[in-house]
């Protein structure tokens, strides 16, 4: 349950448990929340945010996938994907989803990301 917060402060609130590293008090007032409001983008941006911070991956990768459909557009959101299903040992979903960040400012990025989990995989020669 999430604590009761007073009218008009909800991000101020969200923020300074961010700010404070207490991502299980910001996942429990942005769960609530997205109850309210399933396709919030800016909902699903720190809850994905927090989750990453609490190494908790499987839940990060999740989020950012839903970001990434929400938001095709969105490169951040489609690197953050990658990264969290690297974190979450979902190597070959990783390299997967690293196909679909095809902006050229990113291609050091994503051939950085590439390495990375080429060598978690032990590929590296």
């Amino acid at each position: 349950m999430a604590p009761q917060i007073r009218e008009g402060e909800m991000t101020k609130t969200v923020y300074k448990h961010i700010q404070e590293h207490q991502y299980v008090e910001a996942i429990k007032i942005l769960g609530n929340e997205l109850q309210n409001f399933p396709t919030s983008r800016c909902c699903l941006s720190l809850l994905g945010y927090c989750y990453y911070h609490m190494q908790d991956f499987q839940n990060a990768q999740n989020i950012y996938g839903q970001l990434t459909q929400m938001c095709p557009e969105v490169d951040d959101y489609k690197i953050y994907h990658v990264q969290s299903l690297m974190k979450a040992g979902m190597y070959e979903d990783a390299l997967q989803a690293c196909t679909g960040i095809e902006n050229p400012d990113h291609g050091e990025r994503v051939m950085l990301l590439q390495a990375a989990i080429s060598y978690e995989q032990d590929e590296v020669q």
